[in-house]
């Protein structure tokens, strides 16, 4: 006997087999997220041309315009595991409505469990993200992480451990990327540091963000140097230089100066705390102002300049001339002119000079043919007293030099003039007559 088939039966088993099936891949994909595994359903292993450090990224189909994603994976020391990613791409939104890039978490698993996803003000179903992406470029952005350990006896807590690839974070246009909480900073350089453990208190959900800067703004630059220089001595530029990000030991601090034919673009040091010095030598011929200017470059991926208004300081000549020469101890007759002279060089130039004699100043004159500064001295006639004598010379800046103390010798060689005498006299025999003779 045959049995007869009940197809109403059979049609009422259909659906109940979908919703199974149904229930059976949500289950599996939910499985499969939470081991750390992509959706290969949705998405695809996808290499993003724009930049190589992308190769690894499982993005939706219809994200080929992403510029940069980091992956965060989280680990538990039971072997539990879960992962998100946050990145920009220029079409992406910042904030609702939800765009393309953006992908909801999916549904929980069985305990025991990480659970971490991304948060960006969306509505359902987007409220909890597995990837958020925003808009690029930018200066600054906060993505807003949560994570949560869900342990199977909901008591028992664990150490976790987020990590990511610092040379993705390096991809972002960003030169400062922290990760923070409630409590203040945790990681200050996410650039250089790949990896945070913290205690996770089970059943609780700890909150972080990831503080991303870039740096706009140019190093600051306070001159302290000296206000006037001296021609030939040294002169040591003094700048404190602050930047918001670059540590001053990477700062590029420069200085640009000038003065009478010297000039220079040197390189600054960092002496101690922000400040930078550079000790040049002024130039020995010039009393003309020092001019200079700052230069400091910070180490931003674009970086940022600051060049001060150019500066001056006043340069005096403090050098004092040099006497090479002079009329030295000296004999004159009496009532006779001897030269007194000197020779001198000078950093700027001799101006003038003056022959002292006892005490009394003489102008001297410039003898351009002997290269040297003369006084006529005529010493008197009537006596033959000694003399002393100095010579000095100065210089534009009324800087003076002073030669040791000569003698000038008087001698009498004048023939005495005889004004008057006797003449010719006659006398007797026996008699006694004076000759007499009168002079000068």
């Amino acid at each position: 006997m045959k049995m007869k088939t009940n197809s109403n039966s059979n049609k009422r088993l259909v659906p109940l087999a979908l919703t199974l099936m149904v229930a059976l891949v949500t289950l599996t994909l939910c499985l499969i997220s939470s081991a750390g595994a992509p959706l290969p359903s949705l998405f695809k292993t996808n290499a993003n041309t724009q930049n190589p450090f992308l190769t690894d990224h499982i993005a939706p189909l219809d994200d080929r315009a992403i510029t940069w994603d980091v992956r965060m994976n989280f680990s538990e020391t039971g072997g539990k595991t879960d992962y998100v990613y946050f990145g920009e791409a220029p079409d992406a939104r910042d904030g609702p409505p939800a765009d393309i890039y953006d992908v909801a978490k999916p549904p929980a698993p069985m305990p025991s469990y990480i659970r971490a996803y991304l948060k960006d003000g969306l509505p359902s179903p987007y409220v909890n993200l597995w990837k958020d992406y925003r808009q690029y470029p930018e200066n600054a952005k906060v993505w807003n992480l949560s994570v949560l350990w869900y342990p199977e006896d909901e008591e028992t807590n664990t150490t976790n451990t987020m990590s990511w690839s610092t040379a993705k974070i390096n991809a972002s246009e960003y030169d400062k990327v922290v990760l923070t909480n409630a409590s203040g900073v945790l990681v200050p350089n996410m650039r250089t540091t790949s990896s945070f453990t913290y205690y996770a208190i089970h059943n609780y959900i700890h909150t972080f963000k990831i503080e991303c800067t870039v740096d706009t703004k140019p190093p600051q630059i306070i001159n302290h140097s000296p206000s006037s220089g001296e021609t030939g001595d040294s002169f040591t530029f003094n700048a404190s230089v602050f930047d918001d990000m670059t540590p001053k030991s990477a700062l590029t601090v420069q200085v640009n100066w000038a003065h009478g034919s010297l000039s220079g673009n040197d390189t600054m040091t960092n002496a101690s705390g922000n400040y930078f010095v550079k000790t040049i030598t002024l130039s020995n011929y010039s009393t003309s102002a020092l001019t200079y200017h700052f230069y400091a470059k910070d180490t931003a991926k674009i970086p940022n300049v600051n060049y001060t208004a150019q500066l001056s300081a006043p340069v005096s000549d403090d050098e004092l001339p040099t006497i090479t020469g002079d009329s030295g101890n000296v004999v004159v007759g009496t009532g006779n002119t001897i030269t007194l002279w000197v020779s001198a060089t000078d950093n700027i130039g001799v101006t003038s000079a003056k022959a002292t004699i006892d005490l009394v100043d003489h102008a001297m004159a410039f003898n351009s043919g002997n290269s040297h500064w003369e006084y006529a001295y005529t010493a008197p006639s009537g006596s033959t007293a000694g003399h002393a004598y100095t010579v000095t010379v100065y210089d534009l800046a009324a800087n003076s030099r002073t030669n040791a103390s000569r003698t000038i010798t008087v001698n009498d060689d004048d023939t005495p003039v005889i004004t008057g005498d006797s003449g010719n006299v006659v006398v007797g025999t026996g008699n006694t007559i004076t000759l007499w003779v009168s002079a000068t």
